[in-house]
């Protein structure tokens, strides 16, 4: 059942998913892939809640994706079709309960400047890469990931910033679902991974390449580019184009190297948000949910 909530001025707030709310997301990759994805991804129940802004007529002004990403983690994904739902998703995005707020900087930026518990932003060029035809062969050495690459990974990502992944068995876990849903690619020598890249969000027709690395003792082996261009092969397989954002202590940007049309479309915003519980009793609650985790892997081991 759907609820609707007037909110004055002829505007409504829709608890649920407005009718047309998909197809639009869709439609408006890749600046909106993080809602377009979060809607198509599979899901257990309630670790993905949204609500809608509308006009008059029951025009869609606006979207607020609110997903888990990790234990006690929640992100808030906007869409912004009409800057006179901003105010409205912002108050949404303050009461949900996230920590993070991202997007491309058409639909973040004008949430973003109504928000009251802004920790710090992060801004960075957004590629989208839409002609990868007449690539370069595969190396060998690289393979699409499989669950069974999950230690692995775990290992490979180890001095990543996971703390939302508390105990070695929800890692493992991740990463046997990155492997099972996601795009990802290994670089393997000898038996052994030594690299990995994975898409992050999934939409219709883009995907985006969050995150990749290489083992610290095989850096500098020219590793990277074929691990990267096994990805990009391995989404235009998949009928998706490529989109990412390059950090700055990456010196290779990934997508725009794969492709010469690779070039910056928008910027890439995360707004981190303060804990809405004071700092002391919001490390109470995360060393709590870290326990209980970890009580819950002994007792399946």
């Amino acid at each position: 059942m759907t609820v609707r909530l007037p909110i004055g001025s002829g505007r409504w707030l829709r608890l649920g998913r407005h009718p047309e709310l998909e197809g639009i997301a869709a439609d408006g990759e890749p600046r909106t892939l993080p809602v377009s994805s979060a809607l198509r991804a599979p899901r257990r129940p309630g670790t993905l809640l949204v609500a809608c802004v509308e006009g008059g007529g029951g025009r869609l002004l606006g979207a607020l994706a609110v997903e888990r990403s990790g234990v006690g983690r929640w992100d808030a994904l906007p869409l912004l079709l009409d800057v006179e739902a901003a105010p409205w998703i912002a108050r949404l995005a303050q009461v949900s309960g996230a920590t993070r707020v991202y997007g491309t900087a058409e639909h973040v930026d004008p949430v973003a400047d109504r928000l009251t518990r802004v920790e710090r932003v992060v801004r960075l060029p957004f590629h989208s890469s839409m002609a990868i035809d007449g690539l370069p062969p595969v190396d060998p050495r690289t393979r699409r990931a499989v669950p069974a690459d999950a230690p692995a990974l775990a290992d490979l990502f180890a001095s990543y910033g996971l703390s939302h992944l508390p105990s070695r068995r929800s890692r493992r876990r991740h990463f046997e679902r990155v492997a099972r849903d996601r795009l990802a690619v290994v670089v393997e020598l000898d038996g052994e991974v030594v690299g990995a890249a994975f898409g992050d969000a999934a939409g219709r027709d883009h995907v985006f390449l969050a995150d990749g690395t290489i083992r610290p003792d095989h850096r500098g082996q020219g590793l990277s580019w074929p691990m990267v261009l096994a990805f990009v092969v391995l989404a235009r397989d998949e009928g998706l184009a490529v989109c990412g954002s390059p950090v700055a202590s990456n010196p290779m940007d990934p997508v725009a190297h794969a492709d010469a049309a690779g070039r910056p479309v928008d910027e890439w915003v995360s707004v981190r948000l303060r804990p809405r519980l004071p700092e002391p009793a919001q490390r109470l609650r995360t060393r709590a949910v870290r326990a209980l985790d970890r009580r819950l892997e002994r007792r399946r081991r």
